[in-house]
C-alpha cells in the first residue's frame, strides 16, 4: 500500500505486524478467534506509521513499537463499536465482526481492545511517561466517543455549519491522528515542547485532510475499491463537507430537491436508496462540491507538511511528506 516508504521504514511496518502478532493472547479461546479474524486483513496502518516514522526522526526506542501497537488497538477499537453504531456490514472487503459475530459481541471486543492497549502503557515506562500516555489516550477515547454521539445527534442536520463539521471530525477522526504524532516525541519532549507542537500540528492537519477525503469518497468510490458500502454516509444520513458545501451554494429547489431525498431516503427499500444516491452524486457534482473539499483538504495537507519544517531534510521526513501527498490521492 506504501510503496512509496523509504526501506527502512517498509522494513519497521513489518516489525509492526510480528509485534502486533506476537501480543499476549488471551486465555478465552473465543476472544483469541475474533482477534485473527479481525487483524487478519490489515488496514493502511497509517496511524501506527506516523508514529514509528517520526520516532525515527527524533530518535527511536523500542517501546515506540509498543506504543504503535496501542495505537492500532485503540484505532480497531473504535471499528469495532462504530460498525455497530453504523449497521455496517462489510469493512476491509470482508463482513464485519457484527456482521459475523453479532452486535454484542462487537461492543465488547471492542472493549477488550481498549483495556488492552491501556496495559500496554502501563508497561516499562517511566511514573511520569506512563501517567502523561494514560491520559492522552483516555482523553482521546472521551474526545473520540463525544465526536461520535455529536455526529449522531446532528445527522439529518441540513443546516449543520462547516465550523460544527470540523469539531465532529477533530473529535472522531483527527484526535487519534494527531495522537499517535505525539507518541514519538513525548518520549523524549514535554507536550509543550516545539518538536511535540510540530507533530501535533502536522497530526492535526493530516488527520483533518484524511477523514475530508474519506466523505468525498464514500461519494465517489466504489465498493469495491473501498472494501466497504459505498453510499453509507448518504444512507445514514450523515452531513458531511460534500452536503454542507451543497446547502450553502444551491438554489433553493435543487436544496429542497436533495432535502425530499434524504428524507425519502429513511424510509425507502435498498433498491430506491441506491437510486436516491445516483441523483444526489449528480447534483453535488454540478455544484462541484467534490471539487470544493478536495481544495479544502490540500489547504489541510499544505499546513501539515509546513509543520514539518522543524526537522532537517531526511529519508524519513520525505517518507512524511510523501504519505501527506498519498492522503489527498487516495481512493478508499
Amino acid at each position: 500500500m506504501f510503496s512509496f516508504l523509504s526501506p527502512t521504514i517498509q522494513n519497521l511496518l513489518n516489525q509492526f505486524e510480528k509485534a502486533l502478532n506476537d501480543l499476549d493472547r488471551s486465555d478465552t479461546v473465543a476472544v483469541n478467534e475474533i482477534f485473527e479474524y479481525q487483524f487478519q486483513k490489515p488496514g493502511k496502518r497509517l496511524r501506527p506509521l506516523l508514529l514509528l516514522t517520526l520516532a525515527k526522526i527524533i530518535g527511536y526506542e523500542p517501546r515506540h513499537m509498543q506504543y504503535a501497537c496501542a495505537i492500532e488497538l485503540i484505532h480497531n477499537a473504535t471499528l469495532a463499536h462504530d460498525d455497530v453504531v453504523d449497521e455496517s456490514s462489510l469493512r476491509r472487503g470482508s463482513p464485519t465482526i457484527n456482521a459475523t459475530y453479532g452486535n454484542s459481541t462487537s461492543v465488547l471486543f471492542g472493549d477488550y481492545l481498549f483495556t488492552k492497549a491501556i496495559k500496554i502503557l502501563l508497561k516499562d515506562s517511566s511514573d511520569r511517561l506512563t501517567l502523561s500516555l494514560v491520559d492522552n489516550f483516555v482523553d482521546t477515547i472521551n474526545v473520540m466517543s463525544e465526536g461520535e454521539i455529536k455526529q449522531l445527534m446532528e445527522s439529518h442536520s441540513t443546516d449543520l455549519s462547516e465550523e460544527v463539521y470540523y469539531q465532529i471530525i477533530y473529535a472522531k477522526t483527527t484526535k487519534l491522528i494527531e495522537l499517535a504524532c505525539i507518541l514519538a516525541p513525548m518520549v523524549k519532549y514535554s507536550q509543550n515542547h516545539p518538536v511535540t507542537v510540530a507533530c501535533k500540528s502536522y497530526g492535526y492537519h493530516l488527520g483533518n485532510a484524511f477523514q475530508i477525503i474519506d466523505d468525498v469518497i464514500d461519494y465517489t468510490s466504489s465498493s469495491k475499491t473501498m472494501g466497504k458500502q459505498a453510499g453509507d454516509d448518504f444512507s445514514e444520513g450523515k452531513i458531511t463537507l460534500p452536503l454542507i458545501r451543497f446547502f450553502s451554494v444551491a438554489s433553493k429547489d435543487k436544496s429542497d430537491f436533495v432535502k425530499k431525498l434524504l428524507d425519502d431516503n429513511q424510509n425507502s427499500g435498498s433498491a430506491n436508496r441506491t437510486e436516491n444516491f445516483e441523483k444526489v452524486k449528480e447534483v453535488l457534482n454540478e455544484y462541484n462540491c467534490f471539487e470544493f473539499c478536495r481544495e479544502q483538504a490540500k489547504k489541510e495537507i499544505e499546513s501539515a507538511k509546513v509543520s514539518l519544517s522543524i526537522f532537517e531534510d531526511c529519508e524519513f521526513k520525505q517518507d512524511l511528506l510523501n504519505i501527506a501527498d498519498y492522503i489527498l490521492k487516495r481512493v478508499s
